[in-house]
């Protein structure tokens, strides 16, 4: 399944932008094929940048190497039951829509897009202690009524959240 994802990606996105698809080819490795049926078209010859693909490929290990995430454990779980695999994934990629997941993804390209350019990128590393700060895993961070003690309390201190919520700051 994880060999067909970047034909489904790259189909579905070149169906999103009314583009006929474009097929796989055998010569490309994982990252340069996904970028080539995402941007080529049938009529023009299309190379794929070097540079862009080993940044795709990086993209790609630090996504597949991301742990134990809340859509792994759903897809393992569901795939625990001997479930179709496809529904397994569906239900992976349902628990990514959830905002509770993190949104690094889209935290990372929206900082991307601020940056622009290379020769803005010192400007942007100075802003940080200033304005606000990334956390170095890209993850957001639970807000204190998120986390478990300050919801439940601790079972049978007799203190309930209150206590909780102190330790928790």
């Amino acid at each position: 399944m994880i060999a067909k994802m970047p034909t489904i990606a790259a189909m579905a996105y070149k169906y999103s932008v009314g583009q006929p698809f474009v097929y796989p080819r055998n010569d490309l490795d994982y990252a340069a094929n996904f970028l080539h049926m995402c941007f080529a078209v049938p009529a023009e010859e299309y190379k794929v940048d070097p540079r862009i693909a080993r940044a795709m490929d990086l993209i790609f290990t630090l996504h597949a190497d991301h742990e134990q995430n809340a859509s792994t454990s759903t897809v393992r779980l569901s795939g625990s039951s001997d479930a179709n695999p496809f529904a397994c994934i569906a239900a992976g990629v349902a628990c990514l829509w959830g905002p509770a997941h993190g949104g690094a993804n889209e935290a990372a390209l929206n900082m991307l897009k601020e940056i622009g350019t290379v020769d803005r990128i010192p400007e942007f590393i100075a802003r940080q202690g200033q304005e606000r700060s990334v956390p170095p895993d890209g993850l957001r961070s639970p807000r204190l009524q998120e986390l478990r003690p300050a919801r439940h309390g601790d079972a049978g201190d007799g203190q309930g959240s209150a206590r909780s919520a102190r330790r928790a700051q």
